[in-house]
């Protein structure tokens, strides 16, 4: 594991207490974005929603096995395998976010469907055509080339297997620069994100045959709003905790409610966008 991999094993290490509170992980096991339709009306459902509208658009079945790339504690994981009853294997750099999936999985009753390890998924161990499907939700906007994730999952996808991210994307490369910006990547020790053309180009030059793209901004306002006023809550925590507690919160904690505040202010500006890509082999 090299250095800026590493980073960020650590800084979902030291913002787990956040993410606990803000995303009331221990019960949604969720690190993703809600998908808000008429059909939601909770944060809860909105995040459960966002796994259906994914599974929905790679057509995912009962008889398929899934590979879920950055997986977090596998909440998604646990989802597809609850709800389709298909075999999911997730991957993760972080040790303890394996064993936390695993446990999840166990406490579903649903070890036989799912399998957890510390992988780093643009370069896996698994043979030629082993899975169905890819699935990245939220994590693929870590990979240090986003190129060389799209070559990798055509490798690892079977003829005709869909590859289905969601994720962060940049309208224009140059924003990555933006200060805005710089304050959301740098917060989140993301290195940086790509524009939905160059992503459309890491897929065709990979191999795969057809790639569309949903901009799904709109449905994902809800929880950039929701994620900026718990920014506000943060950073009245934080002063709390420096000035009076005396047990200030690390650089890392810091500026993660900094990027939590940006992430609001870069999708207002337009500066970044939510999309969901969807390409077959």
């Amino acid at each position: 594991m090299n250095q800026y991999q590493e980073s960020i094993v650590d800084y979902y290490s030291q913002t787990e207490n956040s993410y606990k509170d803000a995303w009331d992980l221990d019960n949604t096991f969720s690190l993703h974005h809600g998908y808000w339709d008429y059909t939601v009306n909770s944060f809860s459902d909105s995040l459960l929603r966002m796994n259906a509208v994914l599974a929905g658009k790679a057509a995912i079945q009962k008889n398929m096995h899934v590979l879920d790339a950055g997986c977090g504690i596998g909440g998604s994981s646990v989802w597809l395998a609850k709800n389709i009853g298909c075999r999911v294997t997730g991957i993760t750099l972080s040790q303890k976010q394996a064993e936390q999936a695993q446990a999840l999985a166990q406490r579903f009753g649903l070890t036989h469907l799912l399998t957890f390890q510390v992988a780093d998924y643009c370069h896996t161990h698994f043979e030629n055509e082993s899975f169905d499907v890819v699935w990245a939700i939220e994590s693929v906007c870590y990979a240090e080339s986003k190129a060389e994730f799209a070559k990798e999952a055509f490798r690892v996808l079977k003829p005709k297997g869909t590859f289905i991210m969601a994720d962060a994307m940049v309208e224009a490369f140059e924003n990555n620069q933006h200060t805005t910006m710089r304050t959301l990547l740098d917060g989140m020790l993301v290195n940086y994100l790509e524009t939905p053309e160059n992503w459309t180009q890491f897929c065709a030059e990979a191999g795969f045959k057809i790639s569309c793209l949903d901009n799904i901004s709109s449905y994902a306002q809800k929880t950039s709003t929701r994620l900026f006023y718990f920014s506000i809550v943060a950073k009245v925590w934080a002063w709390y905790r420096q000035h009076i507690v005396r047990k200030p919160f690390t650089d890392v904690q810091v500026n993660n409610i900094k990027a939590s505040g940006a992430q609001y202010w870069g999708l207002k500006k337009k500066l970044w966008q939510y999309q969901i890509l969807h390409s077959v082999k």
